[in-house]
């Protein structure tokens, strides 16, 4: 297999990048588990609750509802000792359009990880992808590694390398209790159509979820859990009315609140209708 070409990176620009590998989740403190809205999505956040808390073991497997490939690349990893089963549940896969909650669940899951004193690690490959990506080299380690946007890699060889490896050392640690490897892409893994073959068959050798979009009841309870955490007072005929003018996907709707919470600042009016008709120019 080829292997990632070599950089000479110095002692400061890998602090740097490695400082800008943390900050979202410095940024985002707001998404976690406890607010995360699953909806039709309750197997997988039950998943990650569970991998985080007693972990996957031999005797005592995660009992869930997902799709699962028995997949395995030819270049496994030579740990005869790791039970592949527990492995596979512990590999997470998912996938869903834009603002399903997949970013949502991901640094949730790293905020949880981080309570339990557990070492964890968030990615954003679209902030990454220009780097040099021996940045994450050793990552496999870790108890907790979140990888959003994976998609983004589907041409770039030395990062699909870098993440295949990542996952070959992750599997190799061989402990079975509170451990994940959570990745997350706007598509399945075939939809991706990966450059790097094994990194595809690894990927489909874990466990995988496809994630639902909210209902309009679970879109409005999300809505309000973003509101009160933000210390907005919004009724609920005023929401109704904004969620009936937004766009239909939560991230963008998180933004329009969060756009208008300035705006309603700014000018020193509640959220009412009559002030969101102005501030939407409806």
């Amino acid at each position: 297999m080829q292997k990632p070409i070599k950089q000479d990176l110095s002692q400061k620009n890998v602090s740097k990048a490695v400082e800008q590998l943390v900050l979202p989740v410095r940024q985002q403190n707001d998404l976690l588990l406890e607010n995360f809205i699953a909806g039709k999505n309750i197997a997988l956040l039950t998943h990650v609750r569970t991998l985080l808390s007693v972990g996957a073991s031999e005797k005592e497997p995660v009992n869930v509802s997902a799709q699962k490939s028995d997949k395995y690349a030819s270049s496994s990893p030579n740990n005869k000792d790791v039970s592949l089963s527990s492995v596979n549940q512990q590999i997470v896969y998912l996938h869903g359009s834009e603002g399903t909650g997949k970013t949502h669940l991901l640094l949730g899951a790293c905020k949880a990880a981080e309570a339990k004193s557990l070492r964890n690690q968030y990615i954003d490959l679209t902030q990454l992808v220009s780097m040099p990506s021996q940045i994450i080299e050793g990552i496999g380690k870790l108890d907790l590694i979140a990888v959003d946007n994976i998609q983004c890699i589907a041409d770039n060889r030395d990062w699909q390398i870098a993440i295949f490896d990542a996952i070959n050392q992750f599997i190799e640690a061989g402990r079975l209790s509170q451990r994940a490897f959570i990745i997350s892409a706007n598509a399945s893994v075939s939809q991706c159509q990966f450059s790097l073959p094994d990194l595809a068959s690894r990927l489909t050798w874990g466990t995988t979820y496809k994630l639902s979009e909210l209902s309009e009841q679970d879109k409005f309870k999300a809505l309000k859990t973003h509101l009160h955490q933000r210390g907005m007072n919004m009724g609920d005929d005023a929401v109704q009315f904004l969620m009936k003018r937004s766009p239909r996907d939560m991230h963008r709707l998180m933004k329009m609140v969060d756009k208008l919470d300035s705006l309603s600042l700014q000018n020193q009016r509640k959220l009412t209708i009559p002030f969101l008709k102005d501030a939407l120019a409806l």
